[in-house]
């Protein structure tokens, strides 16, 4: 519940970004020089990754 009221919330911060916001320059510290609309996107697809894991993972368990 806390992952996705935090995801919410910024998710509605980046809604209210004008297009030059998603141009800006970032630094991610593996990739290096990037904008903030690669680093959102990055962040969207590891969290995409983590919840097919977890999906997966529960799938496999069984009731008691």
């Amino acid at each position: 519940d806390e992952f996705k009221r935090y995801r919410i919330q910024l998710v509605d911060t980046l809604a209210r970004l004008q297009p030059e916001d998603w141009a800006r320059p970032a630094r991610h510290a593996i990739f290096g020089p990037t904008s903030l609309q690669e680093l959102v996107a990055f962040m969207a697809t590891h969290d995409r990754n983590h919840v097919r894991q977890v999906m997966a993972t529960l799938s496999t368990v069984k009731e008691i």
